[in-house]
């Protein structure tokens, strides 16, 4: 009995799980079979002729027989509509199934995305790659946005295509999974990338991924950085697994290209302290705490203050001054670096107003900017507004910048120089300038760099190539200043070289606007210890 009552709410179970069609054809068939067989019992048909017979001039069975092909016709319509359903039903779980895997896939590469990770669990990546330990390699592309703007957005698609493959063939007992615009992430076994033979792998893969490959026929190449976090040892959570392979990875990144870096706990705080100091440059530019300081340059010959570079400083909360070197770069990542040279530019301009017109002011342009094309313009339309004379800005490029970002600098340089705008090399002799590039891109000034300057005083060879130097931009008709002045005999060796301006530590550090304007004012009405702690400021 029990057995039996078991087997009836298994039945109740299971039909409660169909749905109403099916019901409805179950409940149809077994009406059907049961009319069926109490027709047969009572000879209903032998009765039914009869009656027919008996009623001829009724004509019933041309009426039967009119049923009988309604009957035929409404069964094939119902099938016909029932296969159709199934169709439909068969594509609307098509659908399904392909919107599904487009919520866990990436439909560039068809690798799983990070939607597809969210769902991942630990248990099962083990059971699936039969692995105790495994390997978390966030991995980043160096370079890729130069190249999509290369090839265009068509080839970049196809280089990630190719980076997939790459990554899926080199290591097929893995999960690949990309994580979104040139980010990967791969998981494997971590007997292949464990602290003992993880930096030879990585170097096998950065290797791999850095290949070079043709894409609609040209021949590209794409650097790799990899971020490794290790479970158990580095987090317990996917997540947390994911968040340390992030971290190490910012930290290859910082590191250089094409390099590989294993997370450590110390690299929370960094990245902690990173973190802070992005949340202070963000407010300073809100604020506007980051000012121009001004170095004087100055004629070598004379003596006299001819012009100042514009340098940026800024003040910590404990009145301290953060180097440039600290939050140029962080402006820089953060997208803000376009916002800060208006900033600086914009104030310089107006403190440079109040100066003697013959004071020049030299800015310099970061060479991240330098692939701004409609940068010139944005500069000449900040001259506008503040109404300082473009002929009194000298703009400042970097050797190595205007070397990697040349047609883009060129079109810069030329927008400029039509508005009446003087240019700088800065740094000359550090990226190799041509000769051909000096006088097509219309410099009116060149700096030499200070490794040079010092090595004027003690080395004869050296002394011989900043000589060179000079006189190239002498018949170029070219000014040249020598930078990083630091001792009267620096500043007499370039004098004797040729050299007409330079500026340094000898002559004055950056100082704020209301110091660097005290050198303008009679020396009678000054102290002269006065001037001195112009000079000594830091």
């Amino acid at each position: 009995m029990p057995c039996m009552l078991h087997r009836t709410g298994f039945t109740v179970k299971l039909f409660n799980t169909l749905s109403a069609a099916q019901k409805d054809a179950i409940f149809i068939g077994l009406a059907s079979v049961v009319l069926w067989l109490t027709a047969v019992e009572m000879d209903a048909y032998e009765a039914f002729h009869d009656f027919l017979e008996a009623h001829e001039d009724w004509e019933l069975d041309e009426i039967l027989l009119a049923l009988i092909l309604a009957g035929i016709g409404g069964f094939v319509f119902g099938l016909r509509r029932y296969l159709e359903r199934t169709k439909e039903v068969l594509l609307r779980r098509e659908a399904q199934a392909r919107a599904d895997w487009l919520s866990t896939h990436d439909p560039l590469t068809a690798l799983p995305n990070r939607r597809y990770f969210s769902v991942l669990n630990l248990a099962e990546l083990q059971a699936d790659l039969q692995a105790d330990q495994l390997a978390f390699l966030a991995i980043d592309l160096d370079g890729f946005k130069k190249i999509n703007d290369l090839i265009g957005h068509g080839g970049g698609d196809q280089l990630l295509k190719t980076t997939a493959l790459r990554l899926m063939n080199q290591y097929q007992d893995s999960i690949v999974i990309r994580l979104g615009g040139d980010e990967f992430l791969l998981i494997v076994d971590a007997d292949q990338f464990g602290r003992a033979s993880g930096v030879a792998a990585a170097k096998d893969l950065i290797k791999s991924l850095c290949a070079p490959m043709t894409i609609s026929g040209v021949q590209v190449e794409v650097g790799a950085s990899v971020g490794i976090s290790i479970y158990p040892e580095n987090g317990l959570e996917m997540a947390d697994l994911l968040h340390a392979a992030d971290v190490a990875l910012y930290f290859a990144k910082r590191s250089g290209r094409n390099t590989a870096a294993f997370f450590e706990l110390s690299m929370h705080q960094d990245v902690a302290r990173r973190a802070e100091l992005e949340t202070k440059v963000r407010t300073a530019l809100q604020q506007r705490t980051i000012m121009p300081h001004y170095q004087p340059i100055m004629d070598l010959a004379t003596g006299n203050v001819v012009g100042a570079e514009v340098l940026a400083r800024w003040s910590g909360d404990d009145g301290t001054m953060l180097p440039p070197d600290v939050f140029i770069p962080v402006a820089e990542e953060i997208g803000g670096i376009v916002n800060l040279s208006e900033q600086l530019l914009r104030k310089a301009t107006e403190d440079a107003l109040k100066w003697p017109a013959d004071i020049t002011l030299a800015f310099n342009i970061a060479p991240t900017m330098l692939s701004d094309r409609l940068l010139g313009k944005r500069i000449r339309r900040i001259l506008a507004e503040t109404g300082f004379p473009a002929s009194r800005l000298e703009v400042e490029f970097t050797e190595g910048a205007l070397l990697r970002e040349t047609e883009a600098a060129t079109t810069v340089i030329k927008d400029l120089v039509a508005g009446g705008t003087r240019i700088a090399l800065d740094d000359f002799g550090t990226g190799y300038s041509n000769i051909l590039q000096l006088s097509e891109l219309s410099f009116s000034t060149i700096k030499i760099d200070r490794k040079f300057v010092d090595r004027a005083v003690r080395d004869d060879t050296q002394k011989a190539v900043v000589k060179t130097m000079i006189d190239l931009a002498g018949r170029l008709g070219v000014a040249t200043i020598a930078e990083g002045i630091e001792t009267a005999e620096q500043r007499d060796a370039v004098l004797n070289l040729g050299c007409s301006l330079g500026q340094g530590y000898y002559f004055s550090r950056a100082v704020p606007a209301w110091k660097f304007e005290r050198l303008f004012v009679s020396p009678e009405t000054v102290p002269h210890q006065e001037m001195d702690r112009v000079k000594q400021v830091p």
